[in-house]
């Protein structure tokens, strides 16, 4: 029988930094995270075969954004964004050439001390496709998807950021940290 020392990963409340912005648990919905390998087919007289291979095909997140303000999406989409002289500002989709905005992105169980159970997306984007819900019923909410993009260090980290001492990630410095003690 096998047994196992590990602790138990329970659901429980998530937060989630793109880039050095923290999206308190209290404004996400589920979060979703979808990672598929590409695989080769092939057909022989014995039959097909499938073989996966070492190729991302799929690295996305997806999640629900109650938003406390429409003003609120231009931290998700800083490259749209232009802040007004007289407070608040203006995500403005189409009509000007933008650089997609890149970054680092962490889904981190809230209050827990180490990184050891989080996912992270070494670079990622955030796509331009979501419809904005607006009901008598329910707060104005966005669902957001991430795609990660290819590094140096692959597309995802589900795990601890270091593998020498615990650590946590720090979302200032959108890096790995050791903890103390």
């Amino acid at each position: 029988m096998a047994t196992t020392d590990e602790k138990t990963l329970n659901a429980g409340l998530w937060e989630v930094a793109l880039g050095d912005m923290l999206i308190p648990a209290e404004f996400l919905g589920d979060i979703k995270t979808k990672i598929a390998m590409k695989t080769v087919e092939k057909d022989t007289q014995a039959g097909t075969s499938k073989r996966r291979t070492n190729v991302v095909d799929t690295a996305e997140a997806t999640f629900t954004l109650y938003l406390p303000s429409l003003d609120f999406l231009g931290k998700i989409f800083p490259e749209y964004y232009a802040r007004s002289a007289a407070g608040g500002g203006a995500v403005t989709f189409g009509g000007k050439s933008v650089k997609v905005a890149e970054m680092p992105v962490n889904m981190h169980q809230k209050g827990a001390e180490t990184d050891e159970n989080d996912v992270h997306f070494f670079k990622a984007s955030v796509n331009v496709d979501f419809e904005l819900s607006q009901t008598t019923s329910d707060d104005p909410s966005v669902e957001i998807t991430l795609n990660a993009q290819p590094t140096e260090n692959g597309y995802v980290r589900l795990g601890t950021g270091d593998l020498t001492k615990k650590s946590v990630y720090d979302v200032a410095t959108q890096r790995t940290k050791a903890v103390a003690g």
